[in-house]
């Protein structure tokens, strides 16, 4: 169990942020007049071990007060038809609790996890939920491990339900007049990788990330996924500086 209180300047990006992704539809920008954030908040965790330690669970809650929350809002009074500006203001007065559940099992063969999720938001300035926090989120993976070539290979996937977003109501004028709320779509994330060390000093690994392909469309101003859909990264790591073997004493009587 652990409470304190927060104190949170904004930094760089959140006062000088330039983001130009017009060819998508939108851009990003800071606010040079933001407050600091404060916040009040309580955390409780228990964690407990079964199977000689291969099964552990984790149970967690918390609760949050914040005072001139910072956040990143849609920006009516600088968005046009075409090209939708978020910046960071001060929200004012909101509260977050919730809880998670993580599990983990570890087999010499097998490891397996899942974690649950459960958010309550609320804006308490406008008497509504924030905007972008989906209420229940979570994810599984399954990972298959051959210790003797050192290779490890699984799966994961991720959701989240559906969450209030802020979407511009544009006039025929092309500007935008206000603001309305609406439900997204639940998000689902399939992923996949693959990490093989050969030898202690090399480490090859490739990942499929997003392999339902789920994606931002331009337009689409009430999705939290990313633009760039599926991805697949390959990488190589190699270390050089492998630690010594400490010396054979040679006093040692045989």
């Amino acid at each position: 169990l652990s409470a304190g209180r927060g104190y949170r300047a904004p930094d760089l990006k959140e006062l000088y942020y330039e983001f130009d992704h017009s060819h998508l539809g939108y851009m990003v920008l800071g606010n040079e007049e933001l407050e600091a954030e404060q916040s009040w908040g309580v955390n409780l965790s228990i964690e407990q071990r079964r199977l000689a330690g291969a099964l552990t669970v984790r149970l967690g809650g918390f609760l949050n007060y914040f005072d001139e929350l910072i956040e990143l809002r849609l920006d009516p009074s600088t968005s046009e038809a075409g090209l939708v500006v978020y910046r960071y203001n001060n929200l004012g007065r909101a509260l977050t609790a919730g809880g998670q559940l993580f599990m983990l099992l570890d087999l010499r063969y097998l490891e397996a996890s899942g974690t649950y999720r459960y958010l309550f938001s609320r804006d308490i300035e406008r008497g509504s939920e924030l905007i972008s926090r989906p209420q229940h989120s979570g994810s599984v993976s399954v990972v298959g491990k051959i210790p003797k070539i050192k290779l490890r290979f699984g799966a994961s996937l991720s959701g989240k339900s559906s969450y209030l977003s802020e979407v511009p109501n544009l006039q025929g004028t092309g500007l935008v007049s206000e603001l309305q709320t609406t439900l997204s779509a639940p998000i689902i994330n399939l992923g996949a990788h693959i990490n093989w060390k050969p030898i202690p000093a090399l480490e090859i690994h490739a990942n499929f990330s997003n392999l339902l392909d789920q994606k931002r469309e331009p337009g689409d101003y009430d999705r939290l996924e990313a633009p760039l859909g599926r991805t697949v990264s390959v990488g190589v790591r190699m270390q050089f500086d492998q630690p010594k073997q400490p010396p054979e004493d040679k006093n040692d009587a045989s």
